[in-house]
């Protein structure tokens, strides 16, 4: 794909999800009485409506971070290894930032601090 393609796609998408993330802000103002509590349908329905919200706030912050790619010219390549992510996976999911192989094994996007984990917790 063309970058402009990817650009034009990525902002398409971008308003779209502004618009969801509206819609939704919308519905959970309206969240009425919840005297019955968890289990209730109005409740549920609150709850998915707040999960739904938060789903589509992290898509904008990731098609967000892909249009800064684009800005900086970094956009394509996977931010494990540093190696160009396959075309076809960018056409698949633009907003992609690993490569096929760092997804595999599961890598992280390198930080500018490292992140110590605890090899064992017990």
């Amino acid at each position: 794909m063309i970058v402009e393609q990817v650009r034009r796609r990525i902002e398409q998408e971008l308003q779209a999800t502004r618009t969801e993330v509206e819609r939704l802000d919308e519905l959970l103002k309206l969240r009425g009485d919840y005297g019955l509590g968890r289990g209730d349908p109005t409740v549920y329905s609150w709850e998915r409506n707040l999960a739904r919200r938060e789903r589509a706030k992290g898509k904008l912050e990731r098609l967000e971070a892909a249009l800064e790619r684009i800005e900086e010219g970094t956009y394509g390549l996977c931010a494990a290894c540093g190696q160009a992510i396959e075309p076809e996976r960018l056409a698949a999911l633009p907003i992609a930032t690993l490569c096929i192989a760092c997804a595999h094994q599961g890598a992280q996007p390198q930080l500018s601090t490292a992140i110590e984990r605890p090899s064992h917790v017990g």
